[in-house]
């Protein structure tokens, strides 16, 4: 008779100390630290095997594996498979699927609002850092709404009017010279914002807003004398400029366009050059949160291209040995990296959906 009545009792028990447990860790979670700034550092043509051949070129090791929590996520469009840059960065920027060949839509075709405008109405800074053009597919996700990505004379004008703190990259023939005649560089200036050509006395671009375009449309690429140090440069500035927010945060989006372009040619060494440039950026902003302390790295990468598969290598030489399948967009499961308060929020595996969730949850309350 007691077997029967001790059975359920252990049962009962073993339930309680379960959901005191659950219980504890959620409430401890509840009580974690949230981020002051946060930093998503995004890209295409970035997948794992992409980063193998750059850790193979390096020796084995890169900046990126310092990050502390890694988590994988599915990335798709609402009507394909494989979502193109807008709709893959539209996912991450805006909780949504879209369709491909848009951005900051749903797939209806109605405006969705995007992290950009959350962070704004939290009183936090927002910056857009490229080597790209600061109007292409993944910029325009967290800023525009689009339904023709290849009008970045559109995209340069809803840029205009969306109140970014800090822009750096490339895109300057949208902005001046334009087929309606409309110079939105003098239009911006108008309602304050400063203008530069070039990423020379960072410590004089702290104003509210500051534009800077640095070529007509992509930046060179990274083995050209005229890239110079963009990265090194461009995060000097936001790291001098964003930090002045008396109110709030910041919240800066830094994307690397370059690898995708090189991975669809199929070029394995200026791919691989390419990630590198982007691996040793990603380590200063790594090495600025471990200083400082209050801000959330998250790089989620959102494609990737060319089919690159590592079939052998020659370690001695640091070099790897490929085959590609193609020279588009594919579908894989894409890597998510987080370094800083609230990283543990990004492990596990999950849709690139709620990247914009967890992050949204972690900027502060209104």
């Amino acid at each position: 008779m007691k077997k029967n009545i001790l059975l359920p009792l252990a049962c009962i028990m073993l339930a309680a100390v379960l959901l005191g447990s659950f219980t504890y860790a959620n409430k401890d979670k509840n009580k974690a630290p949230k981020p002051k700034n946060i930093v998503l550092i995004t890209g295409t043509g970035m997948s794992l095997n992409q980063w193998e051949a750059a850790r193979i070129a390096n020796g084995g090791s890169l900046a990126i594996d310092n990050f502390t929590h890694i988590g994988l996520c599915s990335v798709e469009s609402a009507d394909q498979t494989v979502a193109d840059a807008g709709a893959a960065a539209t996912t991450v920027a805006c909780g949504v699927k879209t369709l491909n060949g848009y951005a900051g839509l749903n797939a209806k075709g109605e405006m969705v609002k995007s992290l950009f405008y959350l962070a704004q109405d939290r009183k936090m800074k927002t910056a857009i850092l490229t080597n790209g053009s600061v109007t292409g597919p993944v910029p325009a996700a967290f800023y525009a709404n689009s339904k023709n990505l290849d009008d970045n004379y559109r995209t340069a004008y809803e840029l205009s009017r969306a109140n970014i703190n800090l822009a750096i990259g490339g895109g300057y023939a949208f902005f001046a010279n334009r087929p309606d005649g409309q110079d939105l560089i003098t239009d911006l200036q108008k309602i304050g914002y400063s203008y530069y050509k070039d990423l020379k006395n960072p410590k004089k671009m702290g104003g509210e807003h500051d534009l800077v375009l640095v070529a007509n449309n992509l930046l060179p690429n990274v083995e050209s004398k005229d890239r110079k140090d963009f990265w090194e440069d461009a995060l000097a500035i936001a790291n001098y400029h964003l930090p002045l927010n008396v109110n709030g945060g910041y919240f800066m989006v830094m994307e690397g366009a370059q690898t995708d372009n090189a991975a669809r040619l199929h070029d394995l060494n200026l791919m691989t050059k390419e990630l590198l440039d982007f691996d040793k950026a990603i380590g200063l902003v790594l090495e600025q949160a471990r200083l400082q302390g209050d801000i959330l790295v998250v790089f989620a990468p959102l494609n990737d291209a060319g089919g690159l598969t590592i079939v052998d290598g020659k370690p001695a030489e640091n070099k790897a040995i490929v085959k590609w399948t193609n020279d588009a967009n594919n579908r894989t499961t894409m890597p998510v990296f987080a370094y800083g308060p609230g990283a543990e929020n990004f492990s596990g595996y999950f849709s690139s959906t709620d990247i914009f969730k967890r992050i949204s949850n972690l900027f502060p309350n209104e």
